[in-house]
């Protein structure tokens, strides 16, 4: 897992799946990296607790935006429940990324807009 900037992680960040501000969600989930400036905005339709529509907003380094856009569209379909089921060693293996990596704080962002939504 020693490459940092995989192929798929770049291609994301250059062009994030559902990347705009929704109008009207239901939940809003906000994340700053208070270290680098990174900060992620996730924003969730649902129907009965199932995941209709979901987009982020964001600025920051490939790696904070490129994980959002990786995982987004798994989102959809899901119980807002499982959404909290997800682990960090689930993100860090997804991006090919090694847990004592110095970067890990910019992947895990997802995962903190994931826990502040309300």
């Amino acid at each position: 897992m020693s490459n940092l900037y995989s192929k798929e992680l770049i291609e994301h960040y250059k062009n994030p799946k559902r990347f705009s501000k929704m109008e009207n969600p239901d939940l809003t989930g906000v994340a700053v990296n208070s270290l680098c400036g990174d900060e992620l905005t996730l924003y969730v339709k649902n129907d009965n607790g199932t995941v209709v529509d979901v987009s982020f907003q964001g600025s920051g380094c490939a790696i904070c935006l490129g994980t959002m856009s990786m995982f987004i569209d798994s989102f959809i379909d899901k119980n807002i429940r499982d959404l909290f089921k997800l682990s960090e060693n689930e993100v860090l293996e997804r991006i090919s990324m090694d847990s004592d990596s110095p970067r890990k704080r910019c992947a895990t962002l997802t995962l903190e807009a994931i826990q502040k939504l309300k």
